[in-house]
């Protein structure tokens, strides 16, 4: 049986509002519970690195690193 979404009530400060839903319209990833859902996830991410000791980083077409992100 698949579990049930679980719905939530968010306050946020008018900029942060201003934020997410600039970038869920920028980056297109639909609204701003799309945008959440993938800041979750890459939360997660960010802790599965964090417990091996790695980091995350942005790196360029060549692969070259671009930023190193510290931290998080």
């Amino acid at each position: 049986m698949a579990d049930k979404p679980v719905r939530l009530s968010l306050t946020l400060t008018p900029e942060a509002d201003e934020i997410l839903t600039k970038a869920a319209k920028k980056l297109a990833y639909g609204n701003k519970s799309d945008m959440l859902r993938r800041a979750i996830a890459l939360i997660s991410i960010m802790e599965e690195a964090k417990e091996k000791n790695e980091d995350l980083a942005i790196v360029d077409k060549q692969g070259r690193l671009v930023s190193k992100i510290v931290g998080l």
